[in-house]
């Protein structure tokens, strides 16, 4: 049965095929649209437990993957285009009293709203992670995809905390195969097998 094994592996490492490999890429900025969140660098900074957060009572977003303005990209390079993958954030709210309320999107570079992680609410929201799974042009164009965290203020100012944890892109892409060389089985590569 072992050999069998082992010849099983010489087969496919030998043979050309692509094997799967996968990735973490992260964000390397973050771009805030009205100055109003505190510790941008946070949300990129590979540890769970930092934040960016917004205690202000004015409009704003939180573009975590973006640099200087919206368009602007700024994630690690990926290492070749996907074959699957999935963004995460992981975010987290104290509640806002009154009526102003906190969000959480997918967006592109653009700024079109790809999905809602979180609906518009100004009730507290326990940490937590979600996911967008990444399709189409965004499996060979990661870097276009941001998470938005949204305040939308309405009426006169009220209190409350929310905070954007960390982003990041788990990818999946077929690796090269490995390299061919020369293939010694028994023997020497100059004698003869018997």
């Amino acid at each position: 049965m072992r050999a069998f094994i082992i010849a099983i592996i010489i087969a496919v490492s030998s043979s050309g095929i692509a094997l799967a490999d996968s990735e973490t890429i992260r964000p390397t900025g973050a771009f805030d649209t009205n100055s109003i969140w505190q510790n941008e660098p946070n949300t990129y900074d590979n540890n769970s437990t930092s934040f960016a957060d917004i205690t202000t009572v004015r409009d704003g977003r939180l573009y975590v993957g973006a640099t200087g303005d919206v368009a602007t990209d700024a994630w690690d390079a990926p290492s070749a285009p996907y074959t699957a993958g999935t963004l995460y954030c992981t975010y987290s709210s104290d509640g806002w009293s009154g009526n102003d309320v906190f969000s959480v999107e997918i967006r592109n570079g653009a700024a079109n709203i790809l999905a809602i992680l979180e609906s518009a609410t100004s009730s507290a929201v326990a940490k937590t992670t979600k996911m967008y799974t990444l399709a189409g042009g965004y499996l060979s164009d990661q870097t276009d995809l941001r998470c938005v965290g949204r305040l939308n203020r309405s009426g006169s100012p009220d209190t409350g905390n929310s905070y954007i944890y960390e982003a990041w892109i788990v990818g999946n892409f077929d690796a090269p195969p490995p390299e061919q060389g020369p293939r010694i089985f028994g023997g020497s590569s100059t004698g003869s097998f018997k």
